[in-house]
């Protein structure tokens, strides 16, 4: 009796593995790079905000549960097809692709924002560029409120978890200020502490007239009720060069990304014309606001890659900080990842020196951020028409696993225009990337496309069964 019970248990454990094994084999054969099919139609959405009007996304981000909030700029058109104006707008995709309706439920789903800040006869512009979502599914948009077709403010919003704005956010769930003599205030980039503020990285810009603007790299932080902290630079935003030897003469200084170490010290990075034409730079703030002398170069590192720009930061609890961007070894268009250590020096156990390459003619990354296998992934626009990807290991060397040379690209169907700005990676390894579809190039049947690709995908534990590599 015994005995056939256990091979009746072995013959029924048997028939399970097999079962489990034609259910699982699918999902174990899908590779990084590939679309995932469970998204939208086949990997796909479009998505259409109005007809005359268009929506373009900047940003993404994935919240607790699991949507994806995209916030950007929607802009409406007159009766003869011309903008009129542009605002903040925030939506938020349900994890299957469809607009979730429960979100700015009284407008259909879409939350805009006018700061209304325009002068006589201009139009009112504002576009949020960076999202950050808080612990408690609050939702931070942040970017620029134009006076004019120039001179703008830092601006930023805050809504609830329903999509309507926060009143506890600077009193009306809104947010502008400059900084004093500057004519260009700008925030590209927003991301929040540990103590729930929230830090705003961008640039000012300086008009000369005829001799044109200056611009400076520019840091504020905000406190979770929207005004600008005392304990972060006495209250005002923190204007940087990020050359700091003489002379002194740097006109552009742009900062697309930030990053926050487990002390509370901000790295902002972009780019500088001096010393070189451009070069990929950044800078480093202590948590009260002040360049941090601990850093590189009087606060400050450049990138040693011939023309480049970094357009995405990661930095890691201890200090260790990974600058993302592209520029050119030779004559070869690289993507780039270069590591520096808490003191700013490269890390020479990283790539060559410090600094990871790897061949190919794409947009500057907008995301670099840590694979479940301890590399680093990379990913940005490409050619206005999908995404690259990039892989490298953690000491990093190319990933060989990875596409051709851990590089590939993705392109978004069935449109043939597809302008991606900054997406966001899924804990569960799945990229979601969002991109303007012109209406005038798409027949006026979408403003702009959302995708998910598997880009670190865990294969050997799909949907919670082991199986076989």
């Amino acid at each position: 009796m015994r005995t056939i019970d256990h091979y009746e248990n072995s013959f029924r454990r048997v028939a399970l593995l097999i079962a489990v094994a034609l259910v699982v084999a699918p999902l174990a054969q899908a590779a990084d790079g590939d679309i995932d099919t469970t998204f939208g139609v086949g990997g796909f959405e479009l998505i259409n905000w109005k007809t005359p009007g268009d929506v373009i996304p900047n940003s993404v981000a994935i919240d607790a549960a699991g949507r994806i909030v995209i916030g950007g700029q929607a802009q409406n058109y007159n009766a003869s097809g011309q903008p009129t104006d542009a605002d903040f707008v925030l939506t938020r995709l349900l994890p299957d692709g469809q607009v979730d309706t429960s979100f700015a439920a009284d407008a259909s789903g879409y939350r805009l924002v006018d700061f209304a800040l325009a002068g006589t006869g201009a139009n009112s512009v504002s576009v949020a560029n960076d999202l950050a979502i808080q612990p408690d599914g609050r939702i931070v948009a942040a970017g620029c409120a134009y006076f004019d077709t120039v001179h703008s403010h830092f601006a930023a919003i805050r809504v609830d978890n329903t999509g309507n704005l926060d009143s506890t956010f600077g009193g009306n769930g809104t947010v502008h200020f400059g900084f004093s003599f500057a004519d260009i205030d700008c925030a590209n980039a927003a991301l929040l502490d540990g103590l729930g503020n929230i830090v705003l990285a961008g640039e000012l810009g300086y008009d000369h007239g005829s001799a044109g603007f200056d611009y400076l790299g520019a840091v504020a932080r905000l406190t979770p009720a929207g005004a600008l902290d005392p304990a972060f630079n006495s209250g005002y935003v923190l204007e940087f060069l990020y050359w700091a030897q003489p002379p002194q003469q740097a006109q552009f200084n742009f900062a697309y990304a930030a990053g926050i170490d487990g002390s509370g010290r901000i790295v902002a990075a972009g780019e500088t014309d001096t010393p070189n034409p451009m070069s990929g730079a950044a800078v480093r703030l202590t948590s009260a606001g002040v360049l941090d002398s601990g850093f590189g170069q009087s606060s400050r590192v450049l990138v040693p890659v011939s023309g480049s720009e970094v357009g995405a930061v990661f930095v890691e609890p201890s200090g260790d900080s990974l600058l993302a961007g592209a520029g050119s070894v030779g004559p070869q268009s690289v993507i780039f990842v270069a590591k520096y250590a808490p003191d700013g020096t490269l890390d020479p156990a990283f790539g060559s020196n410090g600094v990871a390459s790897i061949p190919a003619s794409a947009s500057v990354p907008t995301l670099i951020a840590p694979t479940h296998a301890g590399g680093w992934l990379v990913a940005g626009p490409y050619a206005r028409a999908g995404v690259f990807l990039a892989k490298l290991q953690a000491n990093g060397q190319v990933d060989p696993t990875f596409g051709s040379g851990g590089y590939l690209t993705v392109a978004f169907q069935p449109s043939t225009i597809f302008d991606a700005r900054k997406p966001a990676l899924q804990p569960d390894g799945k990229l979601v990337v969002a991109g303007h579809l012109p209406e005038a190039a798409n027949n006026g049947t979408a403003d702009f496309g959302v995708m998910r690709i598997l880009a670190d995908y865990d294969t050997i534990f799909a949907n919670g069964f082991e199986t076989e590599p």
